[in-house]
């Protein structure tokens, strides 16, 4: 998802987060899309990883997608992991 970001509004309107990862802290930015109930995400491709477990990943990609009645099939990255 691309998220528009300006110098201006973003640190107040999509503070920068942390969550805890298995060997870091990983910065995010919360993004809410807004719908109306009867409306659908506009996702064409979902591109998952580089990442420690991509089967994983891609599994609960689907799952999420399936829940969530999104017709997109998740990939795996071409980007090679590369551990630090």
């Amino acid at each position: 998802m691309i998220l528009p970001v300006s110098k201006m509004s973003t640190p107040k309107l999509n503070p920068r987060r942390y969550r805890p990862d298995a060997k870091s802290i990983v910065p995010y930015i919360e993004f809410p899309v807004p719908l109306k109930a009867d409306a659908t995400i506009p996702l064409t491709d979902l591109i998952l990883g580089p990442g420690t477990e991509p089967v994983i990943g891609l599994d609960a990609a689907r799952s999420f997608l399936r829940s969530e009645k999104i017709d997109v099939v998740p990939r795996e990255s071409n980007v090679p992991f590369r551990p630090s």
